[in-house]
């Protein structure tokens, strides 16, 4: 396809663009040996291209790889973090922050699934009810109990 064009054009207009791409010796070649100068140089430039071409996907490879490792490790510190904060906590101590998923049926007794309301037959409760049932289980009185109006993190009226 390139072929069919530069033998299209002038051996005139061949030479000119052979000194415009800083190529040496094109005046003494005939149109013939100039087209295949051309299609060498052609070619040697898109193997260039391509070498480069790897070369970025390469390093862009590598530069997506780091990423990925430093998102695991910043990931594996917030993991080891909590770990250690959740060790660390006494019985009984209040989470810091909100749940924000409902507990199963299954994680608020510990393996131990409690009956489900009429209305619930999923199994999911939300943490009041937990928080309640989990105080019936441990038998507090009933004076400790907080009321389902209250929020979480609200001080308890007294």
């Amino acid at each position: 396809m390139i072929r069919e064009k530069y033998e299209s054009l002038p051996l005139a207009t061949l030479k000119e663009l052979a000194k415009a791409r800083k190529m040496k010796g094109v005046s003494t070649l005939k149109k013939a040996d100039l087209i295949e100068a051309m299609i060498s140089l052609d070619e040697q430039e898109d193997q260039e291209k391509l070498s480069e071409q790897k070369e970025s996907s390469q390093e862009h490879l590598k530069e997506m790889q780091n990423q990925n490792r430093e998102e695991k490790a910043a990931s594996e510190l917030k993991e080891n973090k909590e770990h250690r904060e959740a060790k660390d906590k006494k019985p009984g101590q209040a989470d810091s922050h909100a749940r924000s998923r409902p507990y199963s049926a299954k994680e608020q007794s510990g393996g131990i699934a409690f009956g489900t309301s009429p209305d619930r037959t999923d199994g999911i409760c939300s943490w009041q009810e937990v928080h309640v049932k989990a105080q019936r289980a441990l038998r507090v009185p009933s004076h400790c109990h907080a009321p389902r109006t209250l929020s979480r993190h609200s001080p308890p009226s007294s």
